[in-house]
Order: C-alpha cells, then structure tokens, then sequence
C-alpha cells in the first residue's frame, strides 16, 4: 500500500511523507528513523509526531513512479530522502493518488 503521513509543524516547517509498507501498522510501530529526512524532523520519526491522512493501493514500484513525478523526474539520491516534501505539496499528490 502507498501512504501519506502528515508530520507536526516544527520551527515553521510542515512536512509529509509518501511512503509504502506491506505493513503499515507495522511500519508505524517500527517507526521511521531509518528514513533519511529533513532535518526539521530529526528526533521527530516516531507515531506520537505524525498522522496518517491517507492510504491508497499500490506497491513500491508505484510509489518509486510517484517520487520521480514530484521530483521533476530525478531521485535525489538512492535512498527516502525522496519521500518526505513540503506541506504546500499535499494537495499536488492527493490528487495524483485520488
């Protein structure tokens, strides 16, 4: 499944991420510091700092397809550090994935 979360605003940033789990429940409960992030977001990947606003069908080769589409069609590097944007990007990718 694909995934969006909805981070806490910290020092006026805002921030989501798109991700995709087989377990989402379990992702969740792992947590997320293994992602590369922000650093806004450093000491701020554990489920009391995010929401989930969305799930949708879809697999990591979709959601591989989606971070080159809201990354102008370059990854930036070869880890997540392709999955986390800007709030202001949200609507942009909930229309993609509705």
């Amino acid at each position: 499944m694909i995934y969006v979360l909805r981070f806490k605003p910290v020092g006026g940033e805002e921030w989501i991420k798109l991700g995709s789990s087989k377990n989402l429940g379990q992702r969740i409960v792992d947590s997320l510091y293994s992602n590369s992030h922000p650093p806004a977001l450093c000491n701020r990947l554990s489920k009391e700092w995010f929401e989930v606003i969305a799930v949708y069908a879809g697999d990591k080769a979709e959601e591989r397809q989606l971070q080159l589409q809201f990354n102008c069609g370059v990854l930036h590097s070869d880890d997540s550090a392709n999955e986390f944007y800007d709030i202001l990007e949200l609507p942009k990718i909930l229309r993609e994935l509705d």
